[in-house]
């Protein structure tokens, strides 16, 4: 049965996106956004877990009859998810799309690049070892301590510096993605940037993000009737993201030390596994139930309550009950942490039947906070790329709720509207 249910998910997937052809970027992005989720966060790992059955560094074995439980959780929560998407679609309109040239964005590109390189050399203060990260002769998991809570100010403001500065480097590249010109100046010194940022972070979401955004941002593009022509490839800008591709490639694999292709497949089947986290809430939290669900509620909009500036905060009860029964990690105090997933979050917090529904809920209301507010920016190319920018984080929210996910939306926002303003028909 289990078998059945991969199946259902990968028709579900495959037949989804049609339903919503008509509709405006918000809504044609979101189903996209959480489908790709899914299928990277979900159904690729249970896919592995039910059938393949690779095994890599972080493998974990759960109860086969929870892992049967957890594919039709999974499932469920999957259509949830569609089912909110079509209840919106009576208020979505389709985009008008001016034909008309992208601002340009070679400035900001090149101001993106260098924020992310001084953002290594702050982050790093001995400037030979910085070098050595950004070349990828080093790397830096070996030298950074991650805590899950920022010890002050400094290190929560070069945390906000780091993922506005990742924001904005998507904007670009969505930009550049949705008028055909993926080497274009300002791509490739975005494309650097994003190298860069991953190297400073070793963190493999960057890349992930960034790939998903190229993809969505040409998935989502106008008919090239009336759009400008693009400039012609150059040899130059081929060898150039050939070069930074080799770059990353190389600074996985030696971070891993590891082959590539095993990095490739830890990466996809066994990094990305929230399906095994959500069979181990089914299985050791059955019938659990936290005390209140306040903390959860406001992980969106942690980044803009921070404690420096005095927010009280406290880290969701489920979080720190599954940390301590799955890892032994002290969630709170210590370094280390697993996430259960967002199926496994609000079946924790919310359990049942209610899980679904809310989680239903939340994604209509995410998907349309990106359509309202996105009428803020003139239709075209700017407001695509904010909004494709925005679902590159949706995406990773559904793995586990980013705190940052209000934070980008606004800020990214009036980013966009001050690229747009000399452009109006961009």
């Amino acid at each position: 049965m289990t078998v059945v249910a991969l199946a259902l998910a990968l028709g579900l997937m495959l037949t989804s996106w049609r339903l919503f052809d008509a509709t405006g970027t918000a809504l044609r992005g979101g189903v996209l956004t959480i489908n790709a989720g899914f299928a990277l966060w979900y159904w690729l790992p249970a896919l592995n877990v039910l059938v393949i059955g690779y095994t890599g560094a972080g493998s974990f074995a759960v109860p086969a009859t929870a892992a049967a439980s957890a594919v039709w959780l999974v499932l469920s929560y999957h259509v949830a998810a569609l089912a909110g998407c079509r209840g919106l679609q009576r208020w979505s309109t389709p985009d008008l799309e001016p034909a008309a040239a992208p601002p340009p964005l070679t400035l900001l590109a090149s101001a993106i690049l260098a924020s992310s390189v001084a953002l290594v050399f702050v982050r790093f203060p001995s400037s030979h070892l910085a070098l050595q990260i950004l070349t990828g002769t080093a790397s830096a998991r070996d030298h950074l301590t991650f805590f899950n809570r920022s010890s002050g100010a400094v290190e929560s403001l070069t945390k906000l510096w780091e993922i506005l500065n990742l924001w904005a480097a998507l904007f670009v590249l969505a930009a550049a993605a949705g008028t055909r010109r993926l080497l274009a100046p300002s791509a490739l010194l975005t494309a650097a940037a994003i190298v860069a940022g991953f190297l400073g972070s070793g963190t493999r979401s960057v890349l992930l993000m960034a790939i998903f955004t190229v993809a969505a941002a040409v998935a989502l593009r106008p008919s090239a009737t009336g759009q400008p022509r693009p400039p012609r490839t150059g040899i130059a800008a081929l060898a150039a993201l050939a070069a930074l591709a080799t770059l990353a490639a190389t600074a996985l694999a030696g971070r891993f030390k590891d082959g590539i292709v095993k990095v490739f497949a830890d990466t996809l089947l066994v990094n990305t596994d929230m399906f095994s986290e959500t069979a181990f809430v089914l299985a050791r939290f059955p019938g659990y139930a936290p005390h209140q669900v306040t903390d959860f509620m406001l992980t969106p909009l942690t980044f803009l309550l921070p404690r420096f500036a005095g927010f009280a905060k406290s880290t969701p009860e489920h979080l720190i009950a599954y940390n301590r029964v799955r890892a032994g990690y002290d969630i709170v105090n210590g370094q280390g942490n697993v996430f259960p997933g967002i199926v496994g979050d609000f079946q924790m917090v919310f359990g049942g039947i209610a899980g679904g529904v809310l989680f239903a809920l939340f994604i209509v209301a995410v998907l349309g906070a990106i359509d309202l507010l996105g009428r803020a920016l003139a239709p075209g190319t700017t407001r695509r790329a904010w909004q494709v920018a925005v679902f590159a984080f949706v995406l990773v929210s559904i793995r586990d709720i980013q705190g940052s996910l209000v934070l980008v939306m606004l800020a990214g926002l009036v980013l966009a509207w001050l690229v747009q303003r000399p452009w109006r028909h961009a």
